[in-house]
């Protein structure tokens, strides 16, 4: 029973599944997406914004569900796609959220 909980509270603090290139790198990688209240995602002040095909990154238009992250620092930015449009979205308020964009 206890193995259980400690289960579904780890489930419940992640927001989805995402598939992500970081720097232009020619890899994507897949990974779970921690949600806001996970210790691992501090993102206050460390990022620029977060963009979306039609905000000026055509290149992941043919790419659906995508997003591009900017970092302040010398990370540059990231791209990332998720299977769907609504795990997109909740990705985007996660990332608003933590960031305070």
């Amino acid at each position: 029973m206890a193995a259980r909980n400690k289960r579904d509270k780890t489930e419940s603090m992640l927001t989805g599944w995402a598939t992500i290139q970081i720097n232009n790198s020619l890899v994507w990688q897949r990974s779970a997406v921690p949600g806001y209240e996970h210790k691992s995602l501090q993102l206050r002040g460390k990022l620029n914004g977060l963009k979306e095909w039609n905000d000026g990154n055509k290149e992941l238009k043919a790419i659906s569900n995508s997003v591009v992250i900017e970092f302040k620092d010398q990370r540059g930015s990231c791209a990332m796609f998720c299977d769907t449009e609504e795990e997109k979205d909740k990705l985007l308020g996660v990332l608003h959220y933590t960031a305070e964009l």
